[in-house]
Formats: structure tokens, C-alpha cells, sequence
């Protein structure tokens, strides 16, 4: 009898820093790797929502304040909602589950190496810098090079700043930064190149392996509060929001100075309507301390907050 065939299975994790298709270094960096000389990068896109940072039980340890208000959470729900449509329309998917990225990769990785033997697997994602992202990273690591001690990779890449950190012109990296922001802006203007933006995937440059669009599908087995389907969703209640909080997330309040919508089509909207069909630039410095109107400044931060826009591209767009 001959040799069972094994599989390379390469990952890319979404996170909460990096919800787009145009400009994304980390998901560039996946398709070039996965694609290997091949025509077509065979990948499995996931995005966790952790019911550490997202949810009534994520509380902060010092106040115990939610760390996501409903508000955020039902923008982060259409934020992903969006990237899946956006990925579809490449002719890929993206896996959604309710749980915490490492039990979710493990999940993910026993399913598929039950299908098929797995020899290596790759994760890819955007470099994060804060604490409980980084405990999150050693925590799929481990899950990583139990499974696989020769292997097992998860291979970060940087990708939510206007400007790298290793083209910044300070010696000693932070400690050789100004403390205030003017001295630090003439500095890093007069001596950095902001970098291009990359171009979005080209449709059918990516997909999701075949016989895994049936393994990730959704059926009555496994259509289960977890999630882990190519068509699953939560709603905020899943998530463990209340009846109140998921009314007040879903009727915007009316003082509220526009409606943010979460997504990256509506941030490239929201780009194109401010730059170039109202033309605000010219008066944004006029206008930008004015607290009432939508259009007094560029209300891109939503969006820059959760990945949905690239700051280089703005950058692009503004010159």
C-alpha cells in the first residue's frame, strides 16, 4: 500500500486590527507563501470572536467595565460580516467561531488532520503589540509546536501603522523618541517615506481547499453556539449581551452625530465621500475642532481602530 498522502495547511487569522482585503501586509504575505509557484493560494481565513475581548463577560481586572460596549460589538459584528462578503466575492470564504483563538485553531487543525493528515501548519497574522494579544499569540503557539515540534509556525507580519517601526528615524527605538507629539511629527515627516499601499487580492487568487468548503460547511451537527462554519455568525446575544444592551446597540442613538456602519466598504465610502465628492480637505484644518457636524472632520477612527481602513491608503488619497 502506498504512502498517506499528508497536507500543508496554511491559516490566516484575522483579528480585530486588520478587518480589510486592500492594504493588508499580513494577508499578501499568506497568499505569497501558501500559493507555492501555484496559480491559486489554498487558505483557510478565520476570525475568533474571544470571549476575552468581546462579550459581557470581557471585563476589565481593575474597574470591571466591559471592554466591548454592545455599540462596538454589533460593528465588529458587520465589520466581519462584511470581510466574509468581501472574501466570497474573491471566491474564498472566512470560518467564524465563538471561542478563544487557541482552542479554536486546535478544533480546526484535529478536523482537518482527521480528513486528511496534515504534515506542517502555517498561521498567519498582523503583528499586535498589546499584552493580552501577545499572551493570546504564545497561547496558539504552544497549541502549535505541541501538534507539530518540528514545524508549526505562526508567522506575524506588521501592518496597522502609517509608517513602519524599523523606518522611524530614532536610535534606541522608544527611547530614543521625543516625548511630545510636534518634535516627533517634524522628525519622522522630514525623514520618512510613508510606504505604498498594496492592492487587494485579485479575485480567484485565493481559496478556500475544496474538500474543506464540505469539512467547514454548516449542517445540524455542528451548527452549535461555537461556531468554526464558513457561514456562522453570532448575534450579540450569543455573545452573552443582554436584551437592553442589544436593543441599545441596534437602534443608534439620536444625538449621535452620524451612523457608523462596521465594514470595510463602508470605510472606502466614508474615504471617497469626505476626499473627493464633498472635497472637505481644503477646509478640515478650518473645521476639524467643530464637535456637531458629520463633515467637520474625517470620522475615519472607527474604522482605523479596527483595521477596516488602512492609514496608507488615506495617505494615498490624500495626495
Amino acid at each position: 500500500s502506498g504512502a498517506v498522502k499528508t497536507k500543508n495547511l496554511h491559516i490566516h487569522w484575522f483579528r480585530h486590527g486588520d478587518l480589510r482585503l486592500h492594504d493588508n501586509p499580513a494577508l499578501c504575505h499568506a497568499i505569497q507563501q501558501a500559493s507555492e509557484n501555484k496559480k491559486q493560494a489554498e487558505i483557510l481565513p478565520v476570525f475568533c470572536f474571544d470571549p476575552r475581548l468581546i462579550g459581557d463577560d470581557a471585563r476589565s481586572r481593575l474597574s470591571g467595565e466591559l471592554k466591548c460596549g454592545p455599540r462596538r460589538a454589533q460593528f465588529v459584528m458587520e465589520s466581519v460580516s462584511d470581510l466574509r462578503s468581501n472574501l466570497e466575492s474573491l471566491g474564498s470564504g472566512l470560518i467564524v467561531a465563538h471561542g478563544r483563538p487557541e482552542d479554536v485553531f486546535q478544533t480546526i487543525i484535529d478536523k482537518a488532520h482527521e480528513h486528511q493528515p496534515l504534515q506542517d501548519v502555517t498561521i498567519y497574522c498582523q503583528e499586535e503589540v498589546a499584552s493580552e494579544e501577545i499572551s493570546v499569540d504564545k497561547a496558539v503557539r504552544s497549541v502549535l509546536h505541541k501538534r507539530f515540534p518540528q514545524g508549526g509556525r505562526l508567522q506575524k507580519i506588521w501592518g496597522s501603522t502609517l509608517y513602519n517601526p524599523e523606518d522611524l528615524p530614532f536610535n534606541g527605538q522608544a527611547l530614543g523618541m521625543p516625548d511630545v507629539f510636534t518634535p516627533f511629527r517634524n522628525k519622522v515627516e522630514k525623514n520618512c517615506k510613508i510606504g505604498k499601499p498594496l492592492p487587494s487580492p485579485s479575485k480567484g487568487s485565493l481559496s478556500v481547499p475544496e474538500d474543506y468548503q464540505t469539512l467547514f460547511s454548516s449542517n445540524e451537527e455542528n451548527n452549535n453556539k461555537e461556531g468554526c462554519t464558513l457561514s456562522y455568525l453570532p448575534k450579540l446575544e450569543d455573545l452573552g449581551y443582554s436584551t437592553e444592551q442589544v436593543q441599545m446597540a441596534l437602534n443608534p442613538d439620536p444625538r449621535g452625530v452620524m451612523h457608523f456602519r462596521g465594514g470595510e466598504t463602508a470605510a472606502l465610502a466614508r474615504v471617497k465621500d469626505y476626499i473627493w465628492t464633498k472635497d472637505r480637505l481644503k477646509i478640515y484644518f478650518d473645521t476639524r475642532n467643530g464637535m456637531l457636524g458629520p463633515d467637520f472632520s474625517t470620522k475615519f477612527s472607527p474604522w482605523l481602530a479596527h483595521g477596516c481602513l488602512s492609514p496608507r491608503y488615506i495617505a494615498k488619497e490624500c495626495k
